[in-house]
């Protein structure tokens, strides 16, 4: 529970209202008050182990995919670490920017403007005889919590194998293990209150062998403080 006494409403903070999202905690505290029964979020994780086959819980068409890429693309693709320049210019022609426009891209640039920047990863599917970036991924680790965050993606459909996605997976997946990372975070996923065109990619997403967590509704607490 936040604890509400560590900001001086007398002295620096306005009348507002503060919002606490529950991560375990189910009960509402005195004080605190729960204004809908939907879960804001929903989110899926994958879990590795040391020298696990992750593969074999992801669906048919994700192992199907996955020997695919490996067996007829891997070597006329390479997977290759590149910059943000490089990354940015690519994704910003993709369909997922039409969708998303710079938002991702902007959390990207500010997490590597930040301390943490030597954590983040951008990588991407390169065609080996043209030099073309067909697909790519962006992740940000944390070694000390053990974690991999999935922040954005892109494929150009036109260019691209179709396993090609599946291929940038498996690498993350794979790489993650090499690290000792043993959750992959894959962030939100669609409900019935978000915009109907991140469905498709939440249904990529939930191809690999995932558990999630839908948190509890968001409580408010309304502090007084300073009018002016």
């Amino acid at each position: 529970e936040p604890i509400l006494t560590d900001s001086d409403p007398q002295k620096i903070s306005f009348n507002r209202a503060i919002l606490w999202q529950r991560v375990t905690r189910t009960d509402v505290p005195k004080g605190w008050y729960c204004f809908s029964k939907k879960s804001p979020r929903l989110e899926g994780y994958a879990e590795l182990f040391s020298e696990d086959e992750y593969w074999k819980r992801w669906s048919e068409s994700a192992r199907r995919y996955r020997r695919k890429w490996l067996q007829e693309y891997s070597h006329a693709y390479s997977i290759e670490h590149v910059s943000l320049e490089e990354f940015a210019t690519v994704y910003l022609k993709s369909p997922a920017a039409k969708i998303v426009k710079s938002a991702l891209l902007d959390i990207i640039k500010r997490k590597i403007a930040s301390p943490q920047r030597g954590h983040v990863e951008l990588f991407c599917a390169r065609n080996i005889q043209s030099g073309e970036i067909v697909a790519g991924m962006a992740t940000v680790t944390s070694p000390i919590c053990r974690g991999s965050h999935y922040i954005t993606g892109f494929v150009q459909p036109d260019r691209a194998p179709e396993s090609a996605m599946v291929g940038l997976m498996d690498y993350w997946f794979s790489r993650s293990q090499t690290n000792s990372i043993r959750f992959l975070s894959f962030g939100g996923f669609w409900t019935k209150r978000d915009p109907k065109n991140w469905k498709g990619f939440s249904q990529f997403k939930a191809k690999f062998g995932l558990f999630y967590i839908q948190y509890p509704p968001t409580l408010v607490h309304f502090m007084r403080g300073r009018l002016f």
